[in-house]
């Protein structure tokens, strides 16, 4: 018995070993990212950190906290979380990245847990300690993949990070009150009501793809649980309650969201309908799984924007070919539940795990984040069935081999991610039609004093990417600071104005591009040319009054016409702006504008709208993180007021 008890332990050191090493190997590997920079999202995001001089008091961290935007809820636990590493902005990144690999390595030990539970309750011959070793196999797995390097260094995808945190310890919770289910049955119910409503609701504050737990909790119940002989059935009524109910409502949601803006509408913000993305989907879900089972040690990144829309069931072809391989595949596995239920549990899982990011949302069609939560789970079916049915020597070398490939080509993500420029050109170069992608070289290239540099490169993506706005636009603006912009620059632009749908995340671009060309370094470019561009856009009809396109194009309009020296009309379409979206910080910069140009009555009265905005209280998400500091908007005033008295003693004493 001793003799028993001393393998016994020695075994399970010996697995703990294996697991810590496990998490030592993803920290090292993690570790060349610690370098890397703030990027894109982090930028908006984490700003309002510095608002109210930083966040120091309680009024200053309730602003805070009410200051997201990111989603419906504003995710107030992931801006929570990013007081961990700074309480004002700007700061320096390394804090962040390293809370967010340390939140990835926390995440490694929840999907262990996990697994474990799954298969642990399974009656199949396989021993306890092999059970151990294949969820620590697809933790492992898990941990090294090089395609959630991405999400794990990208600081603003804390938000997905903790999301799939807390919906990892749902699960958790469901399945620890789901075993004691014939035992201790009011405990039981009491672990899995409050796993999946109290960890449902912190999962959508963190960030809203949260809403999934109990979608996930119904597959695993359904294709593996539920025919357990060992384990005891839940009620239906609790069933239908905290599972059914809660996915049908998910699915009546999405279905609701294309009736409610048109199916072959496209979305206020998007220039794709919800028929295009869903049927767009069917091809990126393809693009995850072959990234996810070929890795590289590279990805794209963050930029996709070249992914072709689906437009048709039959354009690109591959659509066709995307879903008859979709409903072949879900088929087989359906037809196979029974005899496979791991593989089926773990496909659906996967499926519900990207279900409201890769449906019918208006979001972007493809990132690499949205294989974070519900990735784990494709590793378990081949590690799980190859431990029971192969040799332990094969299974020991193939499980090796993969986690030394992972390990290696996620040690080159990480440093890649710690080095922008570098990662920046090899993002480009990997998507040469990304339009973001070479404007954003183009950006680092410019700002780091290669102005013809940054010239060359967009004038050889505008080549191959003739027909993008933003790019063109960009190729101007930087052709307007190294050379003259020619006509046919223009004449592209404008044609592409009278064509195109103008997205609101243009809007920085434009209203730069008329700081720029406002000045005498910008050559061949005005505000003039800017504001016409923008009234092209508005006169195609395609933005109702109280759109976010609609506020930013008249704004762009109504401050090029003051460039014009029609003030009138200037003031008329600020109006109009102001009505559609009124908004503190777009009031100030209105009359920061006006007041420039000398029309004080007009800019006092919008400084003073904006702060009786900024007082209430009212504000919250992007119009809270945005707004102006009162103190500053007090000093605007008061200037404007003696600028104005000035004007009028100096008239006065002219007339005498």
């Amino acid at each position: 018995m001793v003799g028993i008890m001393t393998r016994q332990t020695a075994i399970a050191l010996g697995i703990i070993a294996l697991f810590y090493s496990a998490l030592s190997v993803a920290w090292v590997i993690y570790q060349p990212g610690l370098t890397g920079s703030f990027i894109f999202d982090d930028l908006t995001n984490l700003a309002p950190l510095g608002g109210n001089a930083g966040v120091v008091d309680w009024q200053s961290f309730t602003n805070y906290i009410r200051s997201g935007f990111s989603g419906p809820t504003g995710r107030p636990l992931s801006l929570l979380s990013f007081l961990i590493d700074a309480n004002n902005w700007p700061a320096p990144p390394e804090p962040f990245k390293r809370t967010n690999i340390l939140l990835h390595l926390l995440n490694g030990c929840l999907l262990f847990w996990l697994t474990h539970l799954l298969v642990s309750v399974m009656d199949d011959g396989l021993s306890s300690t092999k059970k151990k070793i294949v969820a620590l196999i697809v933790a492992a797995l898990w941990l090294f993949h090089p395609y959630l390097v991405s999400t794990t260094l990208y600081v603003v995808q804390r938000m997905a990070i903790l999301s799939t945190l807390f919906v990892f310890f749902g699960l958790i919770t469901w399945l620890k009150g789901r075993m004691l289910l014939g035992q201790k049955p009011r405990l039981a119910y009491c672990l899995m009501s409050l796993g999946l409503f109290v960890f449902s609701v912190l999962a959508v504050l963190s960030k809203e793809n949260g809403a999934i737990l109990p979608a996930l909790a119904l597959a695993m119940e359904f294709f593996l649980l539920r025919d357990l002989k060992n384990l005891k059935r839940p009620a239906m009524l609790w069933q239908a309650t905290f599972l059914l109910l809660p996915t049908l409502i998910i699915l009546s949601y999405l279905v609701y969201i294309p009736m409610r803006n048109g199916l072959f509408s496209d979305y206020v913000s998007r220039d794709f309908s919800p028929w295009e993305r869903l049927l767009t989907q069917f091809r990126v879900l393809w693009i995850y799984i072959f990234h996810w089972f070929v890795p590289k040690m590279t990805t794209t990144g963050v930029f996709h924007d070249q992914i072709l829309v689906s437009q048709s069931i039959i354009k690109p072809w591959t659509t066709l070919l995307s879903v008859i391989g979709w409903l072949g595949t879900i088929f087989v596995i359906w037809k196979l539940r029974r005899r496979l239920p791991l593989l089926a549990m773990s496909l659906f899982v996967w499926l519900g795990s990207v279900l409201i990011e890769s449906s019918t949302v208006g979001l972007e069609m493809l990132f690499e984040h949205r294989m974070y939560m519900g990735g784990g789970f494709l590793f378990l079916p081949a590690v799980y069935y190859g431990s029971l049915y192969a040799k332990p020597w094969k299974f020991t070398i193939c499980g090796g081999i993969a986690l030394m490939v992972l390990a290696s080509f996620c040690w080159r993500g990480a440093m890649l991610w710690g080095h922008y420029p570098t990662m920046i050109m090899v993002w480009a170069e990997k998507a040469p039609d990304s339009a973001r992608a070479q404007i954003e070289v183009a950006r680092m290239l410019y700002e780091t004093g290669n102005h013809l540099q940054a010239a060359a490169w967009l004038d050889r993506a505008s080549q191959r990417i003739p027909q993008d706005f933003p790019l063109r636009f960009s190729q101007m603006l930087t052709r307007c600071r190294t050379d003259r912009v020619s006509k046919e620059d223009r004449d592209v632009l404008v044609q592409l104005s009278n064509s195109q749908k103008y997205s609101h995340t243009w809007f920085n671009l434009m209203q730069r591009s008329i700081d720029w060309s406002s000045k005498d370094s910008c050559i061949g470019l005005s505000p003039v040319f800017v504001g016409e561009l923008s009234k092209n856009f508005l006169d195609q009809g395609r933005y109702p009054s109280n759109t976010q396109s609609y506020a930013q194009l008249t704004y762009l309009f109504g401050i090029s016409q003051l460039y014009a020296g029609k003030i009138d009309v200037s003031v008329e379409y600020l109006n109009a702006s102001v009505s559609s979206r009124e908004d503190a910080q777009k009031l100030m910069s209105s009359a920061a504008y006006l007041a420039t140009f000398g029309v004080l009555g007009k800019a006092l009265e919008y400084a003073e709208s904006a702060k009786k905005i900024v007082e209430s209280g009212n504000l919250h998400g992007r119009a809270l993180g945005e707004a102006p500091q009162l103190s500053d908007i007090n000093v605007f005033i008061e200037a404007v007021k003696k600028d104005g008295k000035d004007k009028i003693e100096h008239r006065h004493s002219g007339q005498k």
